[in-house]
């Protein structure tokens, strides 16, 4: 009789870091947290942080056509990369295991193939 209430659907999550940034530094947060795009009941992309320490969202970052994450290769001492939300970049690092980080690429192309396919790209 009625729509039946689905809740958010996760399209990707995995382990990482937030980071902030001053200027053009950026500097990791030690907290561990995941990253997860999730779909909302609108339809709605979100892009959210959450410390796995105290299971609280820190992030929820709507996104819209165009956001495009990107390995940040300047950066060499860890595995960095950034979201374009509009004007400003958010900062993340990857936390999953350096015995799996042959797999990053494929993450950040998960989330781009999910940002495009679910934006009407």
């Amino acid at each position: 009789m009625f729509g039946r209430h689905r809740g958010p659907q996760t399209l990707v999550s995995f382990k990482a870091g937030k980071c902030s940034q001053t200027g053009t530094t950026v500097t990791p947060d030690a907290r561990k947290g995941t990253l997860i795009l999730l779909k909302d009941d609108d339809n709605m992309l979100h892009l959210q942080w959450m410390d796995r320490t105290s299971g609280a969202t820190e992030d929820d970052f709507i996104l819209f056509p165009g956001a495009q994450v990107v390995r940040v290769d300047k950066v060499v001492t860890g595995r960095v990369f950034t979201i374009d939300l509009g004007g400003r970049n958010a900062f993340y690092w990857m936390q999953e295991p350096d015995s799996q980080k042959d797999k990053d690429e494929d993450l950040i192309r998960q989330l781009n193939d999910n940002l495009n396919v679910n934006q009407g790209f």
